[in-house]
């Protein structure tokens, strides 16, 4: 994207702050989140619980089989170039997949079948193009990857089961900056991303179109982190960290133009550079974010009735940091590193039972 063209964009958002507001009107609950900013991405899929993180430049593995002590994990490196980024991972009936930007500002893809102990990789995009880490998601039909280029365009990258090719999608309505998050279910695509001058984004499209529609959710001056974005039966929602370090959670009704900011925090509750992370199984809204002393906190409510959230202190200030979270339909968990960085401290509960905590070695 050429300056004058990422000055067009900045003085529109900045003076007009209007963008045409189109929303699909009948989505499935069967939302994947993709959580690409911790340096440990956590899902849960297929009786394991699996994670992802860089060690210098060394992508490791890391899984725990359903019904195993919470502490019982297992680790392996992951084989390829090198990962120069944080990883994202999804994972299905069939595989577990793994992104994350390569050498010269590559974009790299993993894969590992389950019950096979090999891992593939290939080259998803060439050097000079990826700026930022990426999403991922996967469905029974294809992988998605998504990443801010260096150009300022958000490139969605697709791939059908079973080929070796990547199908690529640039975005190029708006200057994009940072991580975006990436969702699909079984009618449309969507993610969400910083724009130019900390402006927040929301771009959907329908899984058998091609044309994106984008919309202005935040003016500039408004986002300091990456969106988390998730998608059910009823509602679009996101949540950020101001620069002012507040906490804000948007949600906008399908076929309704309107996004809805709450804060749900002043300013100054998240720590400086935090990255809340959302998460929703069709039912209940789970949020964990990092305080200013330190602190892990987490948030939840029902999707349905009042729409009050909940809150309880996760973890004491200084003991963990950057959090990922994954929710289903039986439990939520959280992974996170530890201050000191010799290990990853994994958190679960199954629903209306208390948190179990665990940590295991990142070696």
């Amino acid at each position: 994207m050429s300056w004058s063209r990422r000055l067009f964009v900045f003085g529109v958002a900045l003076l007009l702050g209007v963008f045409a507001t189109v929303t699909p009107s009948a989505l499935s609950p069967n939302s994947i989140p993709a959580y690409a900013v911790p340096p440990a991405p956590n899902t849960n899929t297929a009786g394991a619980t699996v994670t992802a993180n860089v060690l210098g430049t060394q992508l490791r593995f890391y899984y725990q089989l359903d019904g195993n002590p919470i502490d019982a994990w297992n680790s392996t490196p992951v084989p390829g170039p090198g990962a120069y980024s944080r990883p994202a991972i999804a994972r299905d009936g069939s595989a577990t997949v793994i992104a994350a930007k390569g050498p010269d500002n590559s974009l790299y893809f993993y894969w590992n079948l389950h019950g096979s102990p090999t891992w593939n990789y290939a080259e998803v995009a060439g050097p000079g193009t990826i700026l930022s880490a990426p999403s991922i998601v996967r469905d029974s039909t294809r992988t998605m990857i998504a990443a801010t280029t260096l150009a300022g365009d958000v490139a969605v990258y697709t791939n059908l089961h079973g080929s070796p090719a990547w199908t690529a999608e640039f975005l190029a309505t708006t200057y994009a900056q940072g991580v975006p998050s990436l969702v699909r279910d079984g009618t449309t695509t969507a993610l969400a991303f910083r724009g130019v001058a900390d402006s927040l984004y929301f771009s959907w499209r329908w899984n058998s179109g091609s044309t994106w529609t984008q919309t202005l959710v935040d003016f500039a001056g408004s986002t300091a982190s990456d969106p988390s974005l998730v998608r059910d039966g009823t509602s679009s929602a996101l949540v950020t960290r101001s620069p002012s370090n507040a906490l804000r959670y948007y949600r906008n009704l399908h076929g309704t133009p309107n996004w809805i900011m709450t804060q749900l925090h002043d300013p100054g509750y998240l720590a400086a550079n935090s990255e809340p992370q959302l998460a929703d199984d069709g039912t209940t809204s789970a949020m964990i974010v990092q305080r200013a002393n330190g602190s892990l906190d987490y948030f939840y409510r029902l999707n349905s009735g009042n729409y009050a959230w909940s809150f309880l202190e996760l973890e004491w200030p200084n003991v963990a940091h950057s959090p990922s979270l994954s929710r289903d339909t039986s439990a939520t968990r959280i992974v996170a590193p530890s201050d000191d960085g010799t290990h990853l401290r994994f958190y679960r509960s199954f629903h209306g039972r208390p948190w179990a905590v665990g940590a295991f070695p990142v070696s």
